[in-house]
């Protein structure tokens, strides 16, 4: 389903494309041709190489384009105002976030596109729609010694226990923090779980806002399926706190939510 929306879009981009030839604006279509103006530039970017992803579509409100070779993009004379932007291209998830731009702003914003995962696997991505101080973090059922979880400082491994990885780790700018669970894979690699669950939260470990401020959310998904989208609750919290988001049985494939705070590391 969600490769054949993307279809969709990319020829509804084709299309908007082929408008803004015809207008003779000679920009996107949809562009601000007259009043309030602002650019917005960067690249699409994989999250995971960091590598430029050609041909990947943008379309920001109706104005749209594909990325040039380098993952490049540039937008002039767009309406200033709230912008929605969405980025996205086969084989990645799709990311959508909204922009402010002012009259006169000259705004750069990379976009990193999380590649999907495949049938064995389940993958927790944090991002933020401010600039942030925020770690992922994965406590995983398994005993490799005690305290042991998946973080920055403990990246973790899909090959060998915990099976459980950290694949990109950003924590001042927008994400994404990327955590992969692998499954058991019958006919595949041997994976066998301890009893128990992973528990995934987050960290604030610095930054200029608390994590409720921060429009942190987190997406989880198992092949190209998107489970579940999780939004920071409102509250109150410090550095050193802990965003309590959820525990899931890799086994069963049960998640339960929580999506709560505390100043101490939940409990695995």
């Amino acid at each position: 389903m969600r490769r054949n929306i993307r279809r969709v879009l990319l020829a509804a981009t084709a299309l908007a494309l082929a408008a803004c030839a015809i207008s003779g604006c000679g920009k996107s279509c949809g562009c601000g041709c007259e009043g309030e103006t602002a650019t917005l530039s960067g690249r699409v970017l994989d999250a995971m190489s960091g590598n430029g992803l050609n041909q990947a579509y943008v379309a920001v409100g109706t104005a749209s384009l594909y990325a040039e070779s380098d993952g490049g993009f540039l937008f002039e004379d767009i309406e200033a105002g709230t912008v929605h932007v969405e980025a996205g291209t086969d084989g990645y998830y799709t990311y959508e976030t909204d922009i402010e731009l002012g009259d006169g702003d000259d705004v750069e914003r990379d976009f990193r596109l999380v590649p999907e995962s495949n049938t064995w696997e389940y993958r927790f991505i944090l991002r933020s729609e401010r600039p942030a101080g925020l770690d992922a973090h994965l406590w995983v059922p398994i005993g490799l010694r005690e305290g042991y979880h998946v973080y920055a400082g403990e990246p973790g491994s899909l090959v060998q226990e915990p099976y459980a990885a950290l694949a990109l780790n950003d924590t001042t700018g927008y994400g994404p923090e990327i955590v992969t669970v692998r499954q058991n894979n019958p006919g595949g690699w041997p994976v066998t779980y301890h009893e128990g669950e992973f528990v995934f939260a987050v960290r604030q470990s610095g930054g200029n806002s608390s994590i409720p401020a921060s429009g942190a959310y987190v997406e989880i998904y198992h092949e190209d399926d998107l489970i579940e989208t999780i939004e920071a609750p409102p509250g109150t919290t410090g550095e050193g706190w802990y965003w309590y988001v959820g525990r899931l049985d890799c086994n069963s494939g049960a998640w339960t939510l929580m999506n709560t705070y505390s100043a101490s590391p939940p409990e695995p």
